[in-house]
C-alpha cells in the first residue's frame, strides 16, 4: 500500500507545477506610482550635464534632443519655468574621464533622466541608460537611441500609472 519513491517524486513534481502555474495566473500587486505622472500637465526639462572629457556639445546635444523628443510625444506642454511646471524632468549626461576598468566592469558614458516634484524636490523616479559606441554607428546615433529608451521608459511609465488608475484623487 506503500507509494513507490518514484511515484511520490512523480506526485510532488506536478504538485510543483500546479503551485507554479496558480502562482503565474496571479500577479504579484505593484507598489503605487506617483500620481504626477497623470495628473501633471507642465514640465520643466533641466539640463544637469557636468562637465565630461567629451565637452559641452555632447550634453547639449542630450537635452536639445530630449527636450524635442519629449515635445513632440504631445502628453505634457514644456514650461520655460520650473516654477510652472508639475513636474521636472532632470537629464544628464555623463562621461568618465576615459574609459576605467574597476571590478571587471567598463564605465562608459551614460544618460540619465530623474524626473522629481519641483515643490518638494522630492524624487518621482529615475532612469539611467548607457551609451555603449561600436564600429559600425556613431555616438550621436548611440546618443539618439539611448534618449528614445528613456522616452520609452516614461511612455511605459505613465502608461502603466494610467492603467492603474493613479490619479490626483489618490
Amino acid at each position: 500500500m506503500f507509494a513507490s519513491p518514484r511515484w511520490l517524486a512523480l506526485f510532488a513534481a506536478s504538485m510543483l507545477g500546479v503551485s507554479t502555474v496558480a502562482t503565474a495566473q496571479t500577479p504579484a500587486p505593484s507598489a503605487p506610482l506617483p500620481a504626477q505622472f497623470v495628473s501633471a500637465k507642465k514640465i520643466f526639462v533641466s539640463n544637469a550635464s557636468g562637465e565630461s572629457y567629451s565637452g559641452m556639445a555632447a550634453s547639449d546635444l542630450t537635452y536639445s534632443d530630449f527636450y524635442f523628443a519629449l515635445k513632440s510625444w504631445g502628453r505634457y506642454e514644456l514650461t520655460a519655468s520650473p516654477a510652472d511646471a508639475d513636474m521636472v524632468f532632470e537629464i544628464r549626461y555623463e562621461a568618465p574621464f576615459g574609459p576605467s576598468n574597476a571590478g571587471n566592469s567598463v564605465e562608459f558614458p551614460e544618460t540619465m533622466l530623474v524626473i522629481f516634484d519641483p515643490k518638494t524636490h522630492v524624487v518621482l523616479w529615475a532612469f539611467s541608460e548607457p551609451l555603449v559606441s561600436t564600429k559600425h554607428e556613431s555616438n550621436e546615433q548611440h546618443l539618439a537611441e539611448t534618449l528614445t529608451n528613456l522616452l520609452n521608459d516614461v511612455k511605459r511609465l505613465v502608461s502603466i500609472a494610467e492603467a492603474n488608475g493613479t490619479s490626483s484623487s489618490k
